[in-house]
C-alpha cells in the first residue's frame, strides 16, 4: 500500500483508499463478524452467499466495531515507508470510503447509519485532513433515497457516492444512454439538496455493451451526464492489464482504445468545469423526490373501468368497482394479476365514479377499499407499513397508516367525506375521481395492493372499493 500511494503521487494521481467491503471479495463483513464468533452470515443459500438478516450485527456488535476501529487507527497513523508521510498528513490520499456498497435490510436503516455516524467521527478525529463517504451502494426508490440523504447529512460525510451498472441491475430501469441522463440527475439533485457534492463512484459497462449502444456510448453517457449534471466526479471499474476481467477496461491491448479516449476527454472536461454553478434544472428541491415512475391510463368512459351501481332502498348509492377497474395508476413499479392490483413506493391508483343525470342531495360519501402495502423483497412484514392518502377529485381526505394485516383478519380501510366541494360534485351528478396515493412525503412509502375483499366480509358480492353516496 506505500508503494502503491507514493507510486500514485509521482504520477500526479490521488488516492482513495476504501475501508471495507459489504461483499465477501476480500473478506468483507462477513470475515469481521466471523472473527468476532459469528458465523452464519456467510451463507450460500442466499444470493452473493451473504444472509443479510445476520450480516446486519456488523453494524451493532461491539467485537465488529471495535475490531473496525482498531483498523481505521491503524491506517490514519501509519507512517509510509517510502514517503515517510503518515497517512493523515498524505497529500497523495484523496479520502476515505468507510465500505463498499455497504448494505441494510429495509427500514433498518438506522443501524447503519448509527455505524456511519460512529466510524466517520471516529475517523475524522485520526484525520481531520481528508475527505470521508459512507459507500451507500446508492438507492433505488423513494424510500432508500431519504435513507441515503440522512447517511450523508451526518455531520462528518463530506461527498455523496452511488454506484450503477446498467447491467445486470435492470430495477433501476436504466436500459439506455437517456434513460441514463436522468439517473444520473436524479442522484445530483438529491446530493445539492443537502448541498455535499456527488461522485459516481462506481461504474461499468462490459464490452459487448447493452440494449443496442456499444460500450463506447454507455462510458461517453456515463462521463457526459455526469459533468452536466454538475458531479464532483465519475470512477469506472476497473482499469486492468487483463483482457478478460469482467468490466475490465485494459490498457494491455487497443481493444478498449476508444473507452480510454473518453476517459480522457471527460477527465478535460471535468477539469474544467470544476466549481461551476449547478444546473437550475436541478436544484428544485420539489423535483426529483421519485427516482422512477411507470404510469397507465385509460380513455375517458372506458367500460372497463365502470362500477357497478346499485341505488338502495334509502335512495343512496353504492358504486362497486373490482381491482382491475381503475383508470389510471403512477408507481415506481406496478403489477396485477387475477382479483388484486398493486403499484410499489410512491404513487396512485385512481377510480372513476361516472357521471349521473339526476340531482339529490348528498350528506357524505363513503370510501371503502381492502388496501395493504407491497413488501420489498427483503423486507420482514411485520416490520412494513404504508401511508395511504384518499383525494376526491384532488381534495385531500386524510390518510390511513396501514400494516400488513394479520392472516385471516382483513383491514378494511374506510373514508368518510364531507367535504362541501365534493359533496356539490356528487350531488350536481358529476364525476368523481377516487385516488389512493403514496405520496412523496409520506412517512411509509411502501405503496397500495388492493385485492378482492375476503370471502365472507358482508356479502359474497362486496367488492374492494365502494364509494357509497348518501342522502
Amino acid at each position: 500500500m506505500d508503494n502503491v500511494i507514493a507510486e500514485a503521487t509521482r504520477n500526479k494521481l490521488l488516492v482513495q483508499l476504501c475501508l471495507a467491503n459489504w461483499w465477501r471479495d476480500t473478506g468483507g463483513v462477513t470475515q469481521y463478524l466471523r472473527w468476532a464468533g459469528i458465523t452464519d452470515a456467510a451463507d450460500g443459500k442466499f444470493r452473493f452467499g451473504i444472509n443479510p438478516e445476520r450480516a446486519m450485527l456488523f453494524y451493532t456488535n461491539d467485537e465488529t466495531r471495535r475490531l473496525y476501529r482498531e483498523h481505521l487507527e491503524k491506517l490514519a497513523t501509519r507512517r509510509n515507508t517510502v514517503t515517510g508521510v503518515l497517512y493523515r498528513d498524505d497529500p497523495g490520499i484523496f479520502g476515505w470510503e468507510l465500505m463498499n456498497e455497504a448494505q441494510a435490510v429495509t427500514n433498518r436503516w438506522s443501524e447503519r447509519r448509527t455505524w456511519i455516524a460512529e466510524m466517520s467521527t471516529y475517523l475524522k478525529s485520526l484525520d481531520p485532513n481528508h475527505l470521508i463517504t459512507p459507500g451507500d451502494w446508492g438507492y433505488r426508490t423513494a424510500a432508500e433515497r431519504r435513507e441515503w440523504l440522512r447517511d450523508h447529512l451526518l455531520p462528518n460525510i463530506d461527498y455523496c457516492d452511488v454506484h450503477h451498472y446498467p447491467l445486470p441491475d435492470a430495477d433501476l430501469f436504466v436500459d439506455s444512454p437517456a434513460a441514463l441522463r436522468d439517473f444520473i440527475d436524479n442522484r445530483a439533485a438529491a446530493a445539492l439538496s443537502i448541498k455535499k457534492p456527488l461522485v459516481l463512484g462506481e461504474f461499468g459497462m462490459g464490452v459487448e455493451g447493452y440494449k443496442g449502444f456499444s460500450q463506447v456510448e454507455w462510458y461517453h453517457a456515463f462521463f457526459e451526464s455526469n459533468v452536466r449534471a454538475g458531479a464532483g466526479g465519475a470512477m469506472f471499474w476497473i482499469l486492468t492489464p487483463d483482457p478478460a476481467r469482467g468490466y475490465g477496461i485494459t490498457y494491455a491491448t487497443d481493444r478498449d482504445k476508444g473507452v480510454l479516449a473518453e476517459v480522457t476527454r471527460a477527465s478535460e472536461m471535468f477539469g474544467l468545469l470544476a466549481g461551476a454553478d449547478p444546473p437550475a434544472r436541478l436544484t428544485d428541491d420539489t423535483k426529483h423526490l421519485v427516482p422512477h415512475q411507470f404510469a397507465w391510463a385509460r380513455s375517458e368512459n372506458d367500460p372497463a373501468t365502470l362500477p357497478l351501481m346499485i341505488v338502495r332502498e334509502d335512495k343512496s348509492i353504492l358504486y362497486r368497482f373490482k381491482p382491475l377497474m381503475a383508470a389510471s395508476e403512477r408507481f415506481e413499479k406496478v403489477g396485477s394479476g387475477p382479483g388484486y392490483i398493486w403499484g410499489f413506493g410512491v404513487g396512485y391508483l385512481e377510480y372513476v365514479v361516472p357521471a349521473r343525470e339526476d340531482r339529490r342531495r348528498v350528506s357524505q360519501i363513503i370510501v371503502r377499499a381492502h388496501i395493504q402495502p407491497v413488501l420489498p423483497i427483503d423486507a420482514q412484514p411485520e416490520n412494513i407499513k404504508t401511508r395511504v392518502t384518499l383525494f376526491v377529485n384532488e381534495k385531500d381526505c386524510g390518510s390511513r397508516l396501514i400494516p400488513v394485516e394479520p392472516a385471516g383478519q382483513p383491514l378494511i380501510q374506510e373514508w368518510r367525506v364531507d367535504a362541501l366541494l365534493v359533496r356539490l360534485r356528487a350531488m350536481r351528478g358529476q364525476p368523481l375521481t377516487i385516488r389512493f396515493a403514496v405520496t412523496p412525503d409520506s412517512d411509509w412509502l411502501y405503496g397500495v395492493n388492493i385485492s378482492n375483499w375476503p370471502e365472507g366480509y358482508e356479502s359474497n358480492d362486496a367488492k374492494p372499493v365502494e364509494v357509497e353516496i348518501r342522502r
